[in-house]
């Protein structure tokens, strides 16, 4: 079968085309530092100092008692998207305290006062551009792991049916063997019992004996 790849609509882009297929994992990788700096840099400040994080929440209109969940979520979960361990899971946590942040803390559209407003907006829609960039990242993410996971899929059928050939084969030559070694026992025994047969079903000719 067959591969065919999908190029650039214009001849002059598929050198971009190669560059961004090449460059894919590192890109990736950049993003996903990005993201996690972002957290990690914003969870430190609050981390050592969770009560007087927490104390804000009610003007919020959020429970005290979640900042206890939110700030270790939002200074680990950096890390553990700097380091890319278990990606798609941080993501899906990371986008919970993003929504929650951001409807809570940033509803621009209740303040009047034009300069406040504007940094509120300018915060609001930021957030959503990061929301953007995590679902791109755990959709991006899920892609490679789908990949990973079809390619150990197939490679563990490969290597089974290589052992089964080789254990067949095994098999058979053992088997050879073993008719080859039993082939001049064999031989012992045919002859062994057609001279037994032959002593048993051919009667001896009696003895002619002269008259006097």
């Amino acid at each position: 079968m067959s591969s065919v790849v999908q190029n650039s609509s214009h001849p002059s882009l598929s050198y971009a085309d190669s560059m961004a297929t090449s460059t894919s994992d590192i890109i990736l990788l950049i993003g996903r530092v990005l993201l996690g700096w972002i957290f990690l840099r914003s969870g430190y400040g609050k981390i050592f100092d969770i009560p007087a994080y927490a104390a804000t929440f009610p003007g919020r209109g959020l429970p005290t008692f979640l900042a206890y969940i939110a700030v270790p979520a939002e200074f680990f979960g950096g890390i553990a998207l700097i380091l890319g361990l278990a990606t798609r899971y941080v993501v899906i946590v990371m986008i919970v305290f993003m929504l929650v942040a951001t409807f809570s803390s940033h509803r621009y559209w209740e303040f009047t006062d034009a300069a406040v407003r504007r940094a509120q907006d300018s915060s609001f829609y930021k957030n959503l551009a990061m929301l953007g960039g995590f679902l791109f990242l755990c959709g991006r993410v899920g892609t490679i792991e789908c990949r990973r996971l079809a390619t150990q899929a197939a490679l563990t059928i490969e290597d089974s049916t290589v052992a089964l050939q080789a254990r067949f084969d095994a098999d058979v030559l053992s088997h050879e063997g073993i008719r080859q070694r039993s082939e001049p026992l064999r031989t012992f025994l045919r002859l062994f019992a057609s001279l037994l047969g032959r002593r048993i079903w051919i009667a001896p000719q009696p003895s002619v004996r002269a008259r006097d």
